[in-house]
């Protein structure tokens, strides 16, 4: 069997294909997270980066309107989120510092798509937005790292699209958990940090 040459992350990653996806920026998620500090330093690079290429972002939400039918099904995902927070890092004396710079990067005319699921895929107005673009490389960002960005992530090859994760601008309550979810990831898309991204874009 010959070997396959190595993909060159940088061809997918072009700013002219590219387009954002900030998930669920929110001051309550984001005062929960471990890695506080890298998520706000990816995040002054791509805003101001993104900005000057002429990127697409789109912010989403996919908790607010989350929705499940019964108490059943509502009573069990509260048990499974109360486990996730049970793995939060310790607070630091820092955090309350890093709450008020992360407030710069929210959506500031709100969240432009809400969806009901953590898989963004099958939300039709992401395609909507997508198609209009022309672009076809997701690059996605923000909350959390283990499911909503794991989820959209898996989804892009299925749909006809690049995925593309920003590991330094995505986050969870677990460092451990946040690994996993990347490695995840990598099985099945691009993962790449902003160090990386800025020997690519100009």
């Amino acid at each position: 069997m010959s070997e396959q040459p190595e993909f060159d992350v940088s061809t997918i990653v072009r700013p002219e294909d590219a387009v954002i996806i900030k998930l669920n920026f929110r001051m309550d998620i984001f005062d929960q997270v471990f890695s506080k500090l890298e998520m706000i330093n990816a995040m002054e690079y791509l805003s101001e980066t993104v900005e000057n290429l002429g990127i697409p972002q789109l912010h989403v939400d996919t908790i607010t309107d989350a929705v499940l039918p019964g108490e059943g099904l509502l009573h069990y995902a509260g048990i499974k989120e109360g486990r996730r927070k049970n793995r939060t890092a310790p607070r630091s004396i820092l955090d309350s510092g890093l709450n008020s710079d992360f407030e710069r990067f929210l959506p500031k005319d709100g969240f432009q798509l809400k969806s009901r699921s953590g898989d963004l895929f099958h939300n039709g107005e992401l395609l909507e937005f997508l198609e209009k673009t022309g672009r076809k490389t997701v690059m996605l960002a923000g909350f959390f790292t283990e499911l909503e960005v794991l989820r959209t992530a898996s989804s892009c090859l299925e749909y006809g699209y690049y995925g593309v994760t920003v590991s330094d601008a995505t986050s969870t309550y677990s460092e451990r958990i946040y690994y996993e979810a990347l490695d995840l990831i990598s099985q099945s898309t691009e993962v790449i940090d902003t160090r990386d991204l800025m020997k690519i874009w100009p």
